[in-house]
């Protein structure tokens, strides 16, 4: 049998990120303590950047090194191919770098496959928030 009661995390963060012009953060903040006046609402700067601000300093490079390879592995490439994963050119990897790195750079028409980037991303979300009782939500349309 099914219960009916609904688990609230006792913690929402909200990211911010590169291009969010269009969503308002403060205001769906705002929105969500009106709705859930017991859950915890914390905005926070744009993932990578709070991921990358608890590093130590002589790990970033790697790391970004590595995440840069990853995110340009797991680009579609063909929406109407299952796993249309390729080896990524170098020039996708630089760019994933300066994105990771800066923050500010445009993508125009980048998709990436959700399931492998809840994979990558998860193992950087803080241990301690990791329990059902915080929910981390990305806002922006690109990783």
């Amino acid at each position: 049998m099914f219960s009916s009661t609904v688990h609230l995390p006792s913690f929402i963060y909200l990211y911010h990120g590169a291009g969010t012009e269009s969503l308002n953060l403060e205001e769906i903040a705002g929105y969500l303590e009106s709705w859930f006046k017991q859950v915890k609402i914390e905005l926070r700067e744009d993932f990578f950047s709070f991921y990358f601000s608890h590093l130590p300093p002589e790990k970033k490079e790697t790391t970004v090194d590595t995440l840069a390879r990853k995110l340009a592995a797991i680009k579609v490439r063909q929406v109407n191919r299952n796993k249309s994963f390729a080896q990524p050119l170098e020039g996708e990897v630089e760019y994933e770098r300066r994105k990771l790195l800066y923050g500010k750079v445009k993508s125009f028409g980048i998709l990436y496959d959700g399931l492998e980037l809840l994979a990558l991303l998860s193992p950087l979300v803080p241990e301690e928030e990791l329990s059902l009782d915080h929910c981390h939500i990305k806002g922006e349309f690109r990783p």
